[in-house]
């Protein structure tokens, strides 16, 4: 009887053992499951060496990092995909899916965009990131694109 009932204990616990060794399998696999990874190119204005094209460089680090690698955006210097300066357009029709540049460039496209720059005339620097980020700046910007581009401005990186 003792024999019968360690057999029978011994039979449960290999099904059990056999039950949580393919439970713990097929958890590992659903882990293994790829995820896609979306690539984007993105471009700046400048060369290498200037302090926007460092800054675009390591905002495309960082969005790459937070996604934890899922969505890499890879950085080229102004120029070096499409001409310098015409990196909206680039966006617009796909070729960059993200760029750094600067609204007072598209003034051939809409007038108010020399609203939205630090230049001559307009707002100073803070004053200016003050109101795109804060009293309707970048609202402003995203309804002039809007009617023109597949592209929305996004809010200074430094402040979200």
């Amino acid at each position: 009887m003792k024999a019968t009932k360690l057999g029978l204990l011994l039979l449960v616990a290999l099904v059990v053992g056999s039950l949580l060794g393919c439970g713990g399998k097929t958890a590992e696999k659903a882990a293994e499951v790829k995820v896609e990874k979306i690539v984007w190119k993105s471009s700046g204005h400048g060369p290498a060496s200037d302090p926007s094209q460092i800054f675009h460089d390591y905002a495309c680090k960082d969005i790459t990092i937070a996604s934890g690698g899922r969505l890499e955006v890879k950085a080229f210097v102004g120029g070096s995909v499409v001409p310098a300066y015409k990196e909206l357009d680039a966006v617009h029709d796909n070729v960059l899916q993200m760029a750094y540049t600067c609204p007072m460039y598209s003034l051939d496209k809409w007038p108010a965009a020399g609203l939205i720059s630090s230049r001559p005339g307009a707002l100073a620097g803070e004053a200016l990131r003050a109101w795109f980020n804060y009293a309707g700046g970048a609202d402003l910007m995203n309804k002039m694109m809007g009617e023109k581009y597949n592209a929305m401005e996004g809010k200074d990186y430094q402040s979200i």
